[in-house]
């Protein structure tokens, strides 16, 4: 399990470093990450989203997994209050506050979650892949409006800009191949195969996005802030920890079957997630901290999860 979870962070770090240093080597502008993070939100991501919604959210897929769906709405239930009274504890700052929550509830279950999946569990993919649809709804209709692209510390908006927050490309674009995948409209081929190709750009560029906006961020500084490490922690090892101690005593049958299981356990013990760096950076926010966040909790993550999904076999499986 150690290894393919291995080969997938070098993969992430590669791009990492990759943007990190163009920017550093001054091979690229200062404003890359502006228009980096402009294409991320207007083409990659909602590219990524619509393809994905558009091929498994169907009635049918709807209305024969609602276990895994079920599932994934309780530890959704269970994470939200906590992952807020642990950012309102350590922030004092609400938009760093808001950052923070975002982190905390929504994990990596796009790039790195289809990638540990596919390399590890592979036959317990397409249940997880029905099992991260609620948390994808709670991400675009929630966490990106209210959380990324919320107000900050004595900044008003209008009823138009929450509106047009709420509505963001990622969110329509989710909207969009939700319809799709209900009526089960067959995309044309070329236009499938377009929006399958751009998706797929989407975590390569995020990732070379992370390191340029690091290179533009004081690192030093920002690695000295003991909230990361605070959210890293829990982020990490107490959610998957307090996963385990409770599922331990759960009975598996035909309500909660082992597989299940398998995709709640990825969903606790996975890193940050990117769309704190490229959201913000799109829309003219300060994305240092969420990268910081981001990069901590995935260099981490490369011990932890192996460490976390082996307690995980230990006790539960």
């Amino acid at each position: 399990m150690f290894l393919p979870i291995f080969y997938q962070m070098i993969i992430l770090f590669a791009f990492i470093v990759i943007g990190y240093l163009l920017l550093k080597c001054k091979a690229i502008p200062k404003s890359a990450d502006e228009v980096l993070s402009k294409m991320e939100n207007y083409l990659f991501l909602p590219a990524l989203v619509l393809g994905t919604y558009a091929e498994k959210c169907t009635l049918e897929t709807l209305f024969s997994a609602w276990k895994p769906l079920t599932f994934a709405c309780i530890l959704l239930l269970f994470i939200l209050p906590i992952s807020y009274g642990i950012a309102k504890w350590i922030y004092r700052d609400e938009y760093l506050r808001k950052i923070g929550q975002y982190g905390l509830t929504i994990s990596n279950i796009s790039f790195m979650g289809n990638a540990i999946m596919l390399a590890v569990f592979p036959n317990v993919f397409l249940e997880y892949t029905i099992f991260i649809l609620p948390i994808g709804f709670l991400s675009y209709l929630w966490g990106v409006p209210a959380l990324l692209l919320g107000r900050e510390d004595g900044e008003k908006r209008n009823a138009w800009e929450i509106v047009k927050n709420l509505f963001n490309p990622t969110v329509l674009a989710m909207l969009l191949g939700v319809v799709i995948g209900i009526i089960g409209w067959q995309l044309p081929q070329p236009l499938a195969t377009a929006i399958k190709g751009a998706g797929s750009c989407m975590s390569p560029v995020a990732m070379l996005l992370t390191g340029i906006v690091i290179a533009k961020a004081d690192l030093g500084e920002a690695l000295l802030q003991w909230q990361l490490y605070v959210i890293s922690i829990v982020r990490l090892i107490v959610y998957p920890l307090l996963y385990i101690a409770v599922v331990m005593w759960l009975p598996t049958g035909a309500y909660l079957t082992e597989s299940m299981l398998i995709c709640g356990m990825a969903f606790m013990c996975l890193p940050m997630g990117l769309n704190a760096i490229v959201i913000p950076t799109a829309y003219g926010k300060d994305a240092s901290h969420g990268a910081t966040m981001s990069l901590i909790t995935s260099i981490f993550s490369i011990g932890t999860i192996p460490l976390m999904f082996w307690l995980f076999q230990i006790f539960v499986t």
